[in-house]
């Protein structure tokens, strides 16, 4: 009976790393990009972090990922690519582990942009004088939960071309469009839609479509910015920092959202 027990609890061990493999991260999906959104904001607000994961595209993105066009649109193979190869599961797996780091490093952002912590937009050191409690304290947001429990949202979505009009209008100096006419915002968007198309085949999606959503924290105005991405009839963040982002030069550490202080 011992010896019939230890071999199931060896079998158990073995098995627990593939079972750790196998589980799934992404939940159902929404049925449009405003409502991945939606979902999106209110597992911040209510600081699910299970949830907040799930609200992005993790299986579908890995198991749909096409190497052979990354490596195809930019000619070359490089340390830093995605490492996301269909054609071998441990690979696989490798890479979708690789897609959840990404994942959680954009989370951490947002949550210490809507502290309104500027360590990491800052790039600062801040050296340890007279107190690690008191570096600490600047480094670290001090009441993230409490902060993102305040989100308010009710499904206020910004069309493209009004809010690349607000920012034109205003000084929101880091961006490219403050010094465009409307006819090269066109010639922009053209070429914005044209990456579009190519990036659907490299993630092997059906769709993909930026989404500017605007919500409140103690009245405070603020801007996400995200690509969302279809894959069958279901609609996730993507996992991948946003073209319309990085157009607009809003930049990583972010996390894709800025206070409406900033237009």
């Amino acid at each position: 009976m011992k010896k019939n027990l230890s071999k199931i609890v060896l079998f158990a061990m073995l098995l627990l790393p593939f079972m750790a493999c196998a589980q799934t991260f992404e939940g159902k999906g929404a049925t449009s990009p405003e409502e991945a959104v939606s979902q999106y904001l209110s597992a911040l607000k209510k600081c699910d972090y299970d949830k907040i994961i799930s609200c992005y595209a993790v299986e579908s993105f890995t198991e749909n990922y096409e190497i052979n066009e990354q490596v195809k649109k930019f000619n070359c193979a490089t340390p830093v690519m995605k490492m996301i190869y269909t054609k071998d599961n441990l690979l696989k797996q490798t890479g979708k582990f690789e897609v959840l780091s990404a994942i959680a490093r954009m989370i951490k952002f947002q949550i210490w942009t809507l502290n309104e912590n500027n360590f990491f937009e800052d790039g600062n050191v801040i050296m340890v004088k007279d107190s690690v409690q008191e570096v600490v304290d600047q480094a670290f947001p001090t009441e993230a939960e409490k902060t993102l429990s305040l989100i308010e949202f009710s499904n206020e979505f910004i069309p493209l071309d009004l809010f690349l009009k607000s920012m034109r209008s205003g000084d929101f100096s880091s961006s490219v469009f403050c010094y465009m006419d409307s006819e090269e915002i066109d010639g922009r968007l053209e070429e914005l839609n044209q990456k579009y198309e190519k990036t659907k085949i490299i993630y092997g999606c059906k769709d993909i479509k930026p989404v500017i959503a605007c919500f409140y924290i103690s009245g405070k105005k603020y801007y996400y910015i995200t690509d969302t991405i279809q894959y069958g009839n279901k609609w996730y963040i993507s996992p991948e920092h946003g073209y319309l982002a990085s157009l607009i030069t809003l930049s990583i550490p972010s996390g894709c959202i800025f206070s409406a202080d900033k237009l």
